[in-house]
């Protein structure tokens, strides 16, 4: 019952540190009805929620062919072993990638936390390291919901979340880090 409660808390509190983003010269999203936040959309205004639903863009074979060839090929000759080898590792991690998602649906916000891996990782590296980022999150979040069930601090997970847990670059990881210092 207590890491119930605990988990409920947490994910309440991410809520909460994630609406910082949602702000218009001073008017908070999050106090706002629907009908108030499709007006101000409706001139310009935009609020990034929270996104609890992950869905992965389809496997795009042109770019990680792209990619593995501009990798592994030397002064115009293509190594064809690695570029193989390139080709295969991307897809078991694209495949290995929709696996953690449908396995992580616990985790708040977990389609900004694929949205934010993508960014910052799919044009250079491919499904790889998209794949790691989103697992590095994950284990983020579960480390800190295990140490709040152990004791610590409410107050520093807020100052730590607020610095850490934005709406486009939610790092579950770097919340972490700060809870331990």
């Amino acid at each position: 019952m207590n890491r119930l409660k605990i988990f409920i808390l947490t994910i309440a509190l991410s809520m909460n540190a994630l609406a910082q983003d949602c702000n218009l010269n001073g008017v908070d999203f999050l106090n706002l009805d629907l009908n108030q936040v499709t007006a101000l959309e409706s001139v310009g205004a935009s609020c990034k929620v929270q996104n609890n639903i992950a869905i992965l863009p389809d496997y795009n074979s042109s770019h990680i062919k792209s990619l593995c060839k501009e990798k592994w090929s030397k002064r115009g000759v293509l190594d064809q072993r690695m570029y193989d080898y390139c080709l295969g590792q991307d897809l078991d991690s694209y495949k290995d990638l929709q696996y953690l998602i449908s396995q992580s649906s616990e985790i708040p916000g977990i389609g900004n936390i694929l949205e934010f891996s993508i960014a910052k990782w799919y044009q250079s590296d491919a499904w790889r390291m998209v794949r790691y980022e989103v697992d590095k999150q994950k284990e983020g979040f579960l480390d800190v919901e295990y140490m709040m069930s152990n004791g610590e601090s409410l107050e520093k997970l807020n100052s730590c979340k607020s610095q850490w847990l934005k709406l486009d670059s939610p790092q579950w990881d770097m919340v972490r880090y700060c809870l331990e210092r």
